[in-house]
């Protein structure tokens, strides 16, 4: 094995065993500390790797030519406070709920689309493992997934050479189910700001769609290459 590689694998090696040790300590009263610990063992593992082999991130970013653009960036509090959906969940459901059911359901939402679950699967797991209704376990699944997908694709975006190379795009779910005003925003381009011309005036996207209009919202926002 090449010394350089032997040196990421201890450093691999420290990582997992950083994380483990902060995550042995997690409780819902301690989560915003914990998130706080991961992002500095994650940040302090990057330098370590950049220091050791520099070359091995490509810094034209070539790699979100391929499938990254579709990734979760890091659902960190740096993704979480960018969420503009004012009934975010991450932010405030209501009274009605204590912080520990938001933060189970907050856990769930973030866990379902690590592992790519679709709105329904989601749906299934907040039914069963939170002890929603139908309606509101749906309502949340497809409400906290869209706010997810959009502030990560407007981080990604507000990249300068992200933003060179792609366009923000309006992708709406095309079938006998569509209202006409999600219809003709298929494929409209953001402008430089991060913001679309609708049917509800100048929005950032999806979630930004009045409440009377928004309920059983499938569209979502893409990086599409120029």
């Amino acid at each position: 094995m090449l010394i350089i590689d032997k040196i990421l694998l201890k450093l691999i090696t420290k990582l997992i065993r950083s994380l483990k040790a902060v995550y042995s300590t997690y409780t819902a009263d301690t989560v915003d500390i914990v998130y706080s610990k991961v992002d500095r063992i994650i940040i302090g593992f990057i330098d370590d790797v950049l220091k050791v082999a520099p070359d091995i991130v490509d810094k034209d970013l070539k790699l979100l030519n391929r499938k990254l653009l579709n990734l979760p960036l890091k659902f960190d509090r740096t993704v979480i406070e960018q969420i503009t959906n004012k009934n975010s969940i991450f932010k405030d459901y209501g009274t009605t709920m204590s912080k520990l059911e938001r933060d189970k359901i907050r856990r769930l939402v973030l866990s379902g689309q690590y592992n790519k679950l679709t709105d329904r699967e989601l749906q299934r797991q907040l039914i069963e493992d939170a002890g929603l209704t139908k309606r509101k376990a749906l309502l949340i699944a497809r409400t906290e997934q869209q706010s997810l997908t959009s502030s990560v694709q407007h981080i990604y975006f507000n990249m300068p050479e992200v933003k060179d190379e792609y366009d923000l795009t309006w992708d709406s779910v095309l079938d006998s189910n569509t209202r006409e005003s999600h219809a003709i925003m298929n494929g409209r381009v953001a402008d430089e700001y991060g913001y679309f011309e609708s049917p509800w005036g100048r929005i950032r996207g999806p979630e930004s769609i009045p409440a009377h209009d928004h309920y059983n919202c499938r569209c979502r926002l893409v990086l599409k290459k120029k």
